[in-house]
């Protein structure tokens, strides 16, 4: 499963050359706080209901891929017998 974060980027924040500038103000996110999601950071929930306002996807749904993307780092780890915060 993909991270949460790429998806805005990838098919719905970017589609017809919009900047990440101007998805921002759209969303009325601050620009380096949508960098930050892009490049990994996970949303808080306001930054999920701004993303849904712009986006035409509900804030659920952002919050979903965040909940799922992590459970399956959290299964991928624990079979792996590392865990978040451990070093390997």
């Amino acid at each position: 499963m993909r991270p949460p974060r790429p998806v805005p980027l990838d098919e719905h924040t970017l589609p017809d050359g919009v900047s990440a500038d101007e998805q921002a103000r759209r969303c009325g996110i601050a620009t380096r706080d949508l960098r930050r999601i892009l490049s990994g950071a996970p949303m808080s929930v306001e930054e999920a209901t701004r993303l849904a306002g712009a986006i035409q996807r509900g804030a659920l749904y952002w919050l979903a891929l965040q909940v799922c993307h992590d459970l399956e780092r959290l299964m991928r780890e624990t079979a792996t017998g590392t865990h978040p915060g451990q070093q390997e």
